[in-house]
Order: structure tokens, then sequence, then C-alpha cells
């Protein structure tokens, strides 16, 4: 589905109670990739759980851990 602007709600069922991390990337040319520049950074939208800064590489796993409770 092409992008829009406005919010995007994705349902997930079933989820084992836990400590969880997100990402998510607009793959913008539909390739199914990240894609990347020369030095590694990616030329594509991406995000994490907590807004979690992504400064010379991924975040840390703990700033952008999320806990999934039972309920």
């Amino acid at each position: 589905m092409p992008a829009a602007p406005g919010a995007v709600t994705i349902m997930l069922t079933n989820i084992v109670p836990s400590v969880y991390a997100v990402q998510a990337f607009h793959d913008e040319n539909d390739n199914m990739d990240i894609d990347r520049s020369l030095l590694g950074f990616p030329r594509e939208g991406m995000g994490f759980s907590n807004d979690a800064p992504m400064l010379y590489g991924p975040p840390k796993f703990a700033d952008a851990a999320i806990t999934i409770g039972a309920e």
C-alpha cells in the first residue's frame, strides 16, 4: 500500500509478554530493502520505538525497549 499522510496503526495479536524494540522504515522505492548511502546511513525514513535516537548506527536496545504486559 503506498504511503499516505496521516497516522498508521498496526495491530499485532498473540504477543508474548516481554520487552521488545520496534523498528519501522518507509520503503520509498518499494524494493523491500533499506537503501543506504556509501557510508551506510539509511536513505529512506526510519524510526524506532520510544523515538530512540540513531546517531552513528542503530540505537541501543535499552533506548528503544518497550514492555508488553499480559493485559
